[in-house]
């Protein structure tokens, strides 16, 4: 990321490398980022929502 700003409950970031922005708005719960992906020229409708990460997700260690 090139730059990046969060003031409630507004989210932006941008990618200068492949020329992309990012700007979306907290739901009230906290748990999801709705918004707008523009990159070359198109926009496209986003939404990044909060999960759970499983014990067994890459990159994560073995389970104890």
């Amino acid at each position: 990321m090139s730059s990046i700003s969060f003031k409630t409950p507004k989210l932006e970031f941008e990618t200068q490398g492949i020329n992309g922005h990012y700007r979306g708005d907290f739901s009230k719960d906290g748990n999801q980022i709705s918004g707008t992906w523009e990159q070359g020229g198109l926009t496209v409708p986003l939404v990044l929502d909060r999960t759970e990460m499983p014990a067994n997700a890459p990159g994560q260690p073995p389970a104890k």
